[in-house]
């Protein structure tokens, strides 16, 4: 009886140190993954808010340049008032949509460039255009 006794023990013993080892490796299996989905999640989540903070800066160097584009076009046939614009820069904040700067620049005798910047918390973006003005009589 007692070696009956002393052979369940054994094998209760080694059974038990087997559960014991298949209950660590599957928390640790189960923790890796756990991990590594979080960490997969998080850094997914902060590229989409850099991605629209990056597109958001876009945009408003996108529209002062349009709305810049547009007035100059619009007063293309007054060449003094294109003298005036030139070599200027300008800067300020829209609402929700961050600040901006834009430069006014001949970049040939018929020709204006205009640089805008667009920021917004942290990221910017810079655009570029050329407006011919060449009816206006400029230098």
């Amino acid at each position: 009886m007692l070696k009956k006794f002393k052979d369940w023990a054994k094998s209760r013993v080694d059974s038990s140190g087997v559960a014991l080892v298949t209950v660590i490796a599957v928390f640790a299996v189960c923790s890796i993954l756990a991990v590594s989905i979080t960490s997969t999640v998080l850094f997914t989540t902060g590229q989409e808010a850099s991605r629209a903070k990056n597109g958001q800066a876009y945009l408003t160097a996108k529209s002062v340049l349009a709305v810049t584009k547009n007035h100059i076009e619009s007063i293309s046939g007054n060449s003094a008032e294109l003298y005036e614009f030139a070599g200027k820069t300008a800067s300020g904040r829209l609402p929700d949509m961050g600040d901006y700067t834009v430069t006014i620049t001949w970049s040939d005798e018929n020709e204006l460039a205009i640089t805008s910047r667009g920021e917004f918390m942290g990221h910017a973006s810079e655009l570029y255009a050329i407006v011919d003005v060449s009816g206006s009589g400029a230098p």
